[in-house]
Formats: C-alpha cells, sequence, structure tokens
C-alpha cells in the first residue's frame, strides 16, 4: 500500500516537472530563399494562470559555418511580449537576404525565454521557479 502512494506521488510531481511555462507554435520553418520577402508568424502561448514575459531572440547554431547562418538577415518584431494568464500573442519575422548569397543550407534559432519576475525575497521562505527556454529551427535553402 505504500509503495502504491509513493508510486502515484511520483507521477503527480512528474506531470508538474514536465509542464511547460508556455508553448510555442510551429516548431520549425523551411523557407525557400529564393522567395525571401515574405513575412512569418509565430504564437506564443501562456499555459500558466499568471501573466507571463517572454523575451525572443536570434541565435546561431552552435558547430555552425557563419557563412550559412541565417540570423543576420531575420527581422523579428517584437522581442519582448507580454501575454496575459492563458493568453497567446504573435511574433512577427521576416528574412531578407542579399541576391548575392552563395546556393547551400542556412540555419538558425529563434530563442523564447520566460522572464522571471522579481519578487520579493521573505527569509523564512524559499521559492524554486522553473524558466522555460524553447529554441526553434528556421531553415533556408537556396
Amino acid at each position: 500500500m505504500r509503495l502504491k502512494w509513493i508510486l502515484i506521488t511520483f507521477i503527480f510531481l512528474s506531470l508538474n516537472i514536465f509542464a511547460f511555462n508556455m508553448g510555442v507554435a510551429p516548431t520549425s520553418f523551411h523557407i525557400d530563399l529564393n522567395n525571401n520577402h515574405k513575412t512569418k508568424e509565430v504564437t506564443v502561448l501562456n499555459n500558466t494562470n499568471k501573466p507571463m514575459r517572454i523575451e525572443i531572440a536570434v541565435e546561431k547554431p552552435k558547430d555552425y559555418k557563419e557563412e550559412f547562418y541565417l540570423g543576420k538577415w531575420i527581422r523579428l518584431y517584437p522581442k519582448i511580449i507580454n501575454i496575459r494568464p492563458q493568453g497567446k500573442q504573435k511574433v512577427r519575422f521576416a528574412i531578407r537576404t542579399p541576391k548575392d548569397i552563395p546556393k547551400g543550407k542556412y540555419k538558425s534559432y529563434l530563442v523564447f525565454k520566460e522572464i522571471p519576475k522579481l519578487s520579493e525575497m521573505d527569509s523564512s521562505n524559499i521559492n524554486i521557479e522553473m524558466i522555460t527556454e524553447i529554441a526553434i529551427s528556421i531553415y533556408g535553402d537556396k
């Protein structure tokens, strides 16, 4: 009986640990760089019951050649968003490449990072908050 309660408690805690505070859709983009003057949208979801502030940035994949890094041509708006509880917001980006870029496969990441709230510190309580960071891939073919 005791083992059953331990197992139920473990499952319950596991569900809470692995739940993300935010969601992002779609999770990747495949873009034809020959026709690059299109704006794309990403929807960011707040899965919590508290307002959330999120910073969005473009990052280069590790061990990826600089000449095939797509991020230097990405224009992102807005770079910081506020989402109400259980709400969603759109983030837009556009890729503006020069016409003379070499043929190849280009890549970049859009990173969505939760900005933690500054709360008053109480010496009698210790709070641990999980901060969510999600990266989605953007692939470009020329």
